[in-house]
């Protein structure tokens, strides 16, 4: 990190002068690379706990995992519950304009803390579940909650990484003490 001086210029620990684009710069294809690596340790965790479960459970069994929480092999061609599922084309319009929606957003934000993050749990679930699709014609599922849907864990990296884009966005968010009050006084007069 650096310390910006009054003329704009970055001054790193190292006492070399970096201007502040630079300094932005830096940030960003930091933000980028880790954002790349969180994506794919996410697909790499997803796709090797899939073919554990294809090895050790037959299609179309539960197993008993923990209480309220079974181990199942079942195959999912749709998306979120079974939507779509005689519409790979649907699906794979669907899952390009979340993933590119993700990414043009995140090129917009990488600056904000834990945004990387998200965006990266995001990707690496949908590049998980979109691999099985291409490769099997359909996603496995494996965790289920008793009595509920089963998931994977490219699923959970999914909600999990839109919940933190959405907990980055909030506090990214003008709140009424950040806003200028020349904004206040524009909202108004435009009622």
């Amino acid at each position: 990190m650096c310390a910006t001086n009054a003329s704009g210029v970055c001054q790193p620990p190292s006492g070399r002068r970096v201007s502040a684009r630079t300094a932005a710069r830096r940030r960003w294809d930091l933000a980028l690379r880790r954002t790349a690596a969180v994506a794919a340790l996410a697909l790499v965790v997803d796709q090797l706990t899939k073919r554990v479960l294809r090895e050790a459970i037959g299609r179309g069994d539960v197993v008993g995992f923990l209480p309220g929480l079974d181990l199942v092999h079942w195959r999912n061609r749709g998306i979120a519950f079974s939507s779509f599922a005689d519409s790979p084309l649907i699906i794979g319009v669907l899952v390009l304009g979340a993933v590119g929606a993700v990414l043009a957003w995140f090129l917009r934000h990488a600056d904000l803390p834990g945004a990387w993050i998200g965006a990266g749990l995001l990707v690496g679930g949908a590049v998980g579940n979109t691999v099985d699709r291409l490769t099997l014609g359909s996603v496995i599922d494996f965790l289920r909650i008793t009595g509920g849907p089963a998931f994977n864990l490219a699923d959970v990296a999914i909600v999990a990484g839109a919940l933190t884009l959405a907990a980055a966005a909030r506090r990214d968010a003008p709140t009424p003490s950040r806003t200028p009050p020349s904004a206040h006084r524009a909202s108004r007069a435009g009622r």
